[in-house]
């Protein structure tokens, strides 16, 4: 007892870290790959994915390799690589830096991150980027300085008494943008001068190179911010992983025990918010608010003052008769739409001893619809219409030789139920049926020369049976909003069959035979 309570705890605890390991791998975006091909380098190399496993041209991504056991798993960085081609099942890549070159060989298994997978969430950066234009003998100390204080050196002068503090560290805010960017030039004086009339003198030429202007660094600035989010995220995850003492179980370790399941105990003697809502509306539902105060007052006395005739003519002056039949009959019976699924089995064989084959009696498999005509007039309680559609298999003599009838039809029954109607709930209900139905039959033999196409007429079809409904599906303590029962019946039908096919065997065209079924079947109702 000892070593199978061992067994099922040490198989619980792996079930728990290979979901862990499953989660975790799919938070990263993780997937799985193989090396096919690899340089001698091992600077390239050829995955077996492609287009189909949604790699495209550009993309770039980190490889790992995963290695110890299942409850103490290790990453290691192998190489960080680009898309240079994507065919269909394969790709090939270009590792810009390989941490582990021993790893990239053919048939090494990998795991990988596409980067653009994993900042898939991130919003697109807000940049404000400025261009500054410095005189010529601007020293570049000098714009640093205005750079970083705002003001110009030659503006601030340094006194004599002073007291050197701590270094202050300035986060300067951003209204409207994430990044900002700065950009510094001089500028270049041109031979000659240029005159300008409106002021009616000449000026020196001056210019900033063509390229300053057109040049910005922003794509490169925000390229930067991604990589460092997109391999924090990644070094943060091998981090976490390669740092467990205890492997995964080691998440679990400082959990403090249950002891004997006091807690778990505790919380079944509890009813949730739930629960307790439940069952105030249980509480409600059976007296009312207002009858529910009289009887706790009164008690089941309430009616202790009055005799048996005062208490009738109450009952019946006051409408609770009335109401109390109703309500049972509510509480009794749910019309409403019921399908039936049902499979029967003939009690008769209609094949003959002098062929060998298909001498086995026919079945059958249906569905139903029933409709409850109590529906429309509560004249019809005991009624119901049923309509439905079968598939059946039958053994045929039609002339020496058993065919292989597979019929497909649609019939309706009319349905009258002598003890119960056909909406009782937790009861039998019997009933008896008339109706017809009608379809066509492939027949098959290997003595047939072809097969045989045959019209069916099952007219008329009955049967006797009887149902059992169990809940409703739509009561407080049912969580399945659908009602089921049972049903069983023995059916039977005067069925004409008529050859619409050429007769090439001196087969039975005609044939008119009397079928019995057995049939059970299982309902739902809603």
């Amino acid at each position: 007892m000892e070593i199978t309570s061992m067994t099922l705890r040490s198989l619980f605890i792996k079930l728990i870290l290979s979901s862990l390991i499953c989660s975790n791998i799919f938070a990263q975006s993780f997937n799985e790959a193989q090396i096919s091909l690899a340089s001698s380098t091992g600077k390239s190399a050829v995955i077996k994915l492609g287009r189909l496993q949604g790699l495209k041209e550009g993309m770039r991504a980190t490889f790992l390799v995963q290695s110890g056991s299942l409850g103490y798993p290790k990453l290691e960085k192998v190489a960080q690589g680009e898309l240079v081609r994507a065919l269909d099942t394969q790709s090939y890549w270009y590792f810009k830096k390989v941490y582990n070159p021993a790893r990239i060989r053919a048939n090494q298994k990998l795991v990988f991150m596409a980067m653009e997978t994993e900042l898939k969430g991130v919003r697109d950066f807000k940049v404000l980027s400025r261009k500054r234009v410095f005189p010529k003998n601007k020293k570049n100390k000098d714009i640093d300085f205005e750079n970083e204080t705002g003001v110009p050196p030659e503006l601030v002068v340094e006194g004599e008494k002073y007291v050197k503090s701590k270094e202050l560290i300035d986060n300067k805010m951003t209204f409207g943008h994430d990044i900002e960017i700065q950009q510094f030039d001089l500028w270049a004086k041109r031979n000659g001068l240029t005159k300008v009339d409106d002021f009616l003198r000449e000026f020196e030429r001056k210019y900033v190179d063509a390229n300053f202007k057109e040049k910005s660094s922003y794509d490169d600035e925000v390229e930067k911010i991604k990589n460092n989010i997109y391999h924090a995220q990644i070094d943060g995850f091998i981090s976490k992983i390669n740092s467990q003492k205890y492997g995964l179980r080691g998440l679990y370790r400082d959990q403090k025990r249950d002891q004997d399941n006091k807690t778990l105990k505790d919380r079944n003697d509890i009813l949730n918010v739930y629960e307790e809502s439940r069952e105030e509306l249980k509480r409600k539902r059976i007296l009312g608010v207002e009858n529910s105060k009289k009887v706790v007052r009164d008690g089941a006395l309430w009616s202790a003052d009055f005799d048996d005739e005062g208490l009738r003519n109450y009952m019946l002056k006051s409408g609770i008769e009335e109401e109390e039949i109703r309500q049972y009959r509510n509480l009794t019976q749910k019309t409403g739409n019921e399908i039936t699924f049902r499979i029967s089995s003939a009690v008769s064989n209609h094949s003959t001893q002098e062929d060998d084959n298909h001498r086995n009696k026919g079945y059958s498999v249906a569905v139903g619809y029933e409709y409850h005509l109590m529906r429309t007039s509560p004249s019809l309680l005991r009624f119901s219409l049923e309509v439905y559609a079968q598939r059946s298999i039958e053994n045929i003599d039609i002339g020496g030789i058993n065919g292989r009838f597979s019929m497909g039809s649609f019939g309706g029954q009319l349905m009258y139920y002598f003890y119960n109607n056909p909406a009782i709930l937790n009861q039998w209900a019997w009933f008896v049926g008339v109706g017809a139905r009608r379809g066509n039959a492939d027949v098959t033999s290997v003595e047939l020369s072809n097969p045989y196409e045959y019209q069916v007429v099952g007219l008329p079809t009955w049967s006797i049976g009887t149902k059992y409904r169990f809940k409703t599906g739509d009561s407080f303590e049912d969580d399945i909003p659908v009602g089921a029962g049972i049903n069983l019946r023995l059916s039977g039908e005067r069925m004409s069959l008529s050859s619409v096919s050429t007769n090439l065997d001196n087969v039975n065209t005609d044939i008119l035979l009397n079928d019995i079924k057995l049939t059970v079947g299982l309902s739902v109702y809603f």
